[in-house]
């Protein structure tokens, strides 16, 4: 199991969009998966992508804080980030 470090990703909240980037491009083919969390830690939307960046269209989520988990490579690591 590799230890992912949060440099790894870049999250970014534009408008309704969230983007998440990949720093390493030695993990650019490698599925990751992320779980969007509610401020009291329900699950709001999953998913998963392979490549750079991904960008998931946020506007459905009511305005509030959000936690969002990403997994690479068997490890996680935790961001958040607002909606307003």
């Amino acid at each position: 199991m590799l230890a992912i470090q949060p440099q790894a990703f870049s999250v970014n909240m534009d408008n309704d969009f969230l983007f998440i980037q990949l720093n390493d491009s030695k993990f650019q083919f490698t599925p990751v998966e992320y779980t969007i969390y509610s401020s009291d830690h329900t699950p709001m939307r999953k998913g998963r992508f392979s490549g750079k960046v991904v960008q998931l269209r946020l506007a459905h989520l009511p305005l509030g804080q959000y936690g969002i988990e990403i997994e690479l490579a068997g490890s996680s690591v935790n961001y958040s980030f607002s909606r307003s």
